[in-house]
């Protein structure tokens, strides 16, 4: 591995480039896609994981380039995406979805703190990518956040069966364009949105998705799962404040004979 001190964002960005040649000869050429060279090309970018975070200033301004380079490509990042996804996404030139599964099997490299000439033998004994993957240590806050999404998720089931009687507008459309879908679940239908909260209905889209409900209704359970955050924070706070309140309450008679006993002595 090199060390912090002779390596640039220029160094890094021509080894990642190196990567990404390697991977189009490994897709073009190498037909069975050995899981092995997988596996030896993933642990290059783990190195260079490893050599970017030797310092803060190194792996910020490598992201920012692996960032741009990506953007000359085309491919849209999120502002989120952890360091070794983009580096995944670079290399592989490949989309979110696989990037993750990539960059989730190299976390779990990482937390295990795996070097990258083992990284191959360390996905291998454990069945492969999507194995390895699902072996990343989640913090404790994220594992709650889910929690919470999950158990609102089935609060907003039971809200959008409840709003079945009392809608919040109601309208007709066409009933050629709902009737091959009106049986199967919840239509999505377009609207124009106001800064001051107005909502025009324009249409509904003559389809039926179960992975753009289930996106709808997860939308949904984040948005209540952030304001019960809200309303939970609200409640410790103001149980704080009074508990204060009332030390301070109970306090005040031995602070007062406290001043008492000193004009005494005095």
């Amino acid at each position: 591995m090199k060390t912090a001190s002779k390596v640039t964002v220029t160094v890094i960005m021509g080894q990642l480039d190196k990567l990404a040649v390697e991977r189009e000869h490994f897709e073009a050429n190498e037909l069975l896609r050995s899981n092995k060279r997988l596996y030896e090309l993933l642990g290059g970018v783990l190195e260079l994981y490893y050599t970017a975070s030797a310092t803060e200033t190194l792996l910020k301004d490598t992201i920012t380039t692996v960032r741009a380079r990506l953007a000359e490509r085309n491919i849209r990042t999120q502002k989120n995406s952890p360091a070794l996804t983009l580096f995944v996404r670079y290399t592989f030139n490949t989309d979110r979805q696989r990037a993750l599964n990539y960059s989730r099997s190299l976390l779990a490299a990482v937390q295990a703190k795996i070097q990258p000439e083992n990284f191959a033998d360390f996905v291998t004994e454990r069945g492969g990518v999507e194995e390895c993957k699902r072996q990343v240590i989640l913090k404790p806050e994220v594992m709650q956040k889910r929690k919470l999404i999950s158990d609102a998720v089935t609060d907003v089931e039971i809200d959008l069966e409840l709003r079945k009687d009392s809608p919040l507008a109601t309208f007709t459309v066409d009933a050629s364009n709902v009737a091959e879908y009106c049986d199967k679940g919840l239509m999505v239908v377009l609207a124009d949105v106001g800064a001051d909260g107005s909502v025009n209905a324009l249409c509904v889209v003559p389809a039926y998705s179960a992975a753009v409900e289930k996106w709808a209704k997860i939308a949904l359970a984040k948005k209540l799962a952030a304001d019960t955050q809200v309303v939970r924070q609200a409640e410790k706070d103001a149980a704080t404040r009074q508990a204060i309140d009332a030390a301070a309450a109970a306090a005040q008679p031995y602070s007062n004979n406290a001043d008492e006993d000193l004009q005494l002595a005095a």
